[in-house]
């Protein structure tokens, strides 16, 4: 009789290894595996939000079509599949400390570079971050760094490289509020954010 309840026991263990370790349960867990892992979702910048950021800002700049200097063609532009370059010129003159008090235009830099896919603009994104611009060298995702640099904001995205800059002398407080729209109008949660001062970098939460 004990015999017999042992086969029992046996039989059902048997039974419910057989299914837990069935091809159709394997599967389940593969696919529940593979739910969790959450890819970032590329985009590429749009003609439309060109527009719209520079008819934001039409009232007090005159937008000029440039092109890009051979450093950005080399680093920037050979993989892209798209581009936006213009420049913003302030319609009224400025003078504060940093411009030792002498009327200044304001002139703003604006690069947009879109690239076919998510692996080139990582490849791009990767090759600037072991020799960044104005002789800064590598840089650590993080940390600050100083360098002879001019002030700059980057917005390095999972599909597109995004920058505006503009000269020590001209930086005032309508420089901080342009540089929020264009975090507000290009930035996303996927997005690596690097801020240049004059003389140093910094990475942007």
């Amino acid at each position: 009789m004990i015999n017999k309840k042992h086969q029992i026991i046996s039989l059902i263990l048997l039974a419910l290894f057989t299914i837990q370790c069935s091809p159709e349960k394997q599967q389940d867990d593969s696919n529940s595996s593979n739910e969790k892992v959450e890819i970032p979702e590329a985009r590429l910048i749009q003609t439309d939000e060109i527009h719209s950021f520079k008819e934001g800002l039409k009232s007090i700049y005159t937008v000029e079509e440039m092109k890009p200097n051979r450093w950005q063609l080399k680093n920037l532009g050979e993989k892209s599949s798209e581009n936006f370059i213009f420049k913003l010129v302030a319609k009224e003159l400025h003078n504060n400390k940093n411009s030792y008090f002498f009327d200044r235009r304001q002139r703003i830099k604006v690069y947009i570079y879109n690239y076919p896919t998510s692996e080139i603009a990582n490849e791009v994104t990767s090759a600037l971050f072991k020799d960044f611009p104005f002789d800064c060298g590598p840089i650590k995702e993080g940390s600050k760094k100083g360098c002879k640099t001019t002030p700059t904001i980057y917005i390095f995205d999972t599909q597109y490289i995004a920058m505006m800059r503009i000269s020590c002398e001209d930086t005032n407080e309508q420089w901080e509020q342009i540089m929020k729209d264009f975090l507000s109008q290009f930035r996303t949660k996927n997005s690596k954010v690097i801020e240049a001062k004059c003389g140093k970098i910094q990475w942007v939460d």
